[in-house]
């Protein structure tokens, strides 16, 4: 992939152009859709605000927990914001234009609360975790305890 240029942390917010599917690569589960940025611009002309040119990404996800997180809460149309790496991909079309295709490899995917309410259900927790959310008592989180201490939190 040399000469792509990559960025390792890019946030997008866009809207889902279609659901997110799951495809096998590689004996391997992966989870994608296509996003579509479109920036608000104000047209002084006009006096107001007018859609920019939207910018789309093609967004994958590795994680096979995020990805199932993506497929049972979004949806075509829905509002998101992404965060991972980004490559910029160009290529030549059918008539010989030049074009880039915007790619994140996704390792964070959460819902806008810009225009939609969200309920959170907790994914169920293995071991130690489900028997504490049982109990209704969380564990103790060694390392944020740490972070605490070290940061003269406590």
């Amino acid at each position: 992939m040399a000469g792509r240029p990559r960025l390792d942390k890019h946030t997008a917010t866009g809207n889902l152009v279609d659901d997110p599917v799951t495809r096998e690569v590689n004996g391997s589960k992966l989870v994608t859709f296509r996003l579509a940025d479109t920036p608000r611009v104000f047209d002084r002309e006009a006096n107001e605000w007018k859609d920019g040119e939207a910018v789309f990404y093609d967004v994958a996800v590795k994680s096979v927990r995020l990805g199932e997180n993506v497929v049972g809460s979004l949806a075509k149309g829905n509002r998101a914001t992404v965060t991972g790496n980004y490559e910029a991909v160009p290529y030549v079309n059918k008539e010989g234009s030049p074009g880039l295709n915007h790619r994140v490899w996704a390792d964070e995917v959460s819902a806008s609360l810009e225009f939609a309410t969200v309920e959170i259900a907790q994914n169920q927790k293995p071991g130690l975790w489900a028997k504490a959310m049982d109990a209704q008592v969380a564990p103790v989180d060694v390392e944020q305890a740490t972070v605490d201490r070290e940061w003269g939190l406590v």
